[in-house]
């Protein structure tokens, strides 16, 4: 696998912090209610609500941005905002008028809580365009940690 440099890591970065910048200023919320009521909608929902936040690299796992830089830092930061997006839909959920859709989407979001479902969630989140980290980040991460 070839050697990244710093400037790589540092390229890859830059292009990820306009992204941020540009969520961080917009104040309002994805509709969460626009992707399907399936394991792979929640995914969907979970990155358009938090992907700015985490990505996945194979060789280390789930990366985390901590506001400065991204960070290794297992699947445990990536399940609670799995369950975080869950309680943003049943908010959306709960404003909609039509007793029939508010009734069938605060059911689905409330069983967007349970663990199997979160787990389908991050693990499917794996999959999504923009998840998986740039090798540089990737080699970037593991020479700092030393693997």
């Amino acid at each position: 696998m070839p050697h990244s440099s710093k400037s790589e890591e540092k390229n890859s970065e830059r292009a990820v912090r306009p992204i941020m910048a540009h969520r961080a200023a917009r104040k309002e919320e994805p509709d969460l209610l626009a992707f399907d009521s399936t394991d792979h909608g929640n995914a969907e929902r979970l990155y358009a609500l938090h992907g700015e936040s985490f990505r996945y690299c194979n060789a280390l796992g789930w990366i985390v941005w901590n506001g400065e830089r991204w960070r290794v830092d297992g699947e445990d930061p990536v399940r609670r905002l799995a369950l975080e997006t869950a309680r943003k839909l049943y908010e959306q959920a709960e404003s909609l008028k039509n007793f029939y859709q508010r009734e069938t989407w605060v059911k689905h979001s409330l069983s967007c809580e349970s663990n199997r479902s979160i787990r389908r969630t991050v693990n499917l989140a794996k999959t999504l365009p923009g998840v998986t980290a740039s090798a540089a980040l990737c080699e970037a991460l593991k020479e700092e940690a030393g693997l």
